[in-house]
């Protein structure tokens, strides 16, 4: 096993190396460039700065928006602390930089919805064995599983709406 995960290190930096090569016509390693830019020169405070906690109590609380619940719902329930690790490690050094955007977050962001689908998913089993239980097997679901989508459509469809139709669309 670590024979293949050391192969598919060595490919993906290469394929890196190979494509920041064709892009900007000399050898340069961007994530290195990143890191030089952000957190050793400190660069990106020319273009703002927030606090540390940031992401915690405005970014990516906002990225998840209604499902930030069903996400710390899904790692106390899933139990998977070392993925649930990850992404507070990502957070917390990210956090230390000065500049912060919503960008720098996103790649952690499939991960808690992970463990959003993982509460919603326990939400249905819980119920499915409570439904055994009780014989009634038509599968229409129980008042929690009601709730939950019932939440997660009321906060969603009129925030896309307005992401769609209205949040920066040139003037007309």
């Amino acid at each position: 096993m670590p024979v293949l995960v050391n192969f598919f290190r060595t490919l993906v930096l290469a394929a890196t190396l190979l494509v920041d090569r064709m892009l900007y016509g000399s050898w340069i390693l961007v994530p290195l460039n990143f890191l030089k830019f952000n957190f050793f020169s400190s660069g990106g405070d020319y273009y703002g700065t927030h606090k540390w906690h940031w992401y915690f109590t405005q970014g990516f609380t906002v990225m998840l928006f209604s499902f930030l619940p069903f996400s710390v719902a899904g790692i106390i329930y899933s139990k998977r602390w070392k993925i649930a690790g990850l992404v507070a490690w990502v957070l917390v050094t990210y956090s230390s930089l000065g500049h912060k955007e919503f960008r720098f977050v996103l790649p952690v962001l499939p991960i808690a919805l992970m463990f959003s689908g993982y509460s919603l998913a326990a939400i249905n089993s819980a119920d499915s064995s409570i439904r055994k239980k009780k014989r009634d097997l038509h599968g229409r679901g129980t008042w929690r599983q009601h709730l939950a989508i019932l939440l997660l459509l009321v906060t969603n469809i009129p925030m896309a709406l307005y992401m769609s139709m209205v949040h920066q669309t040139e003037g007309n």
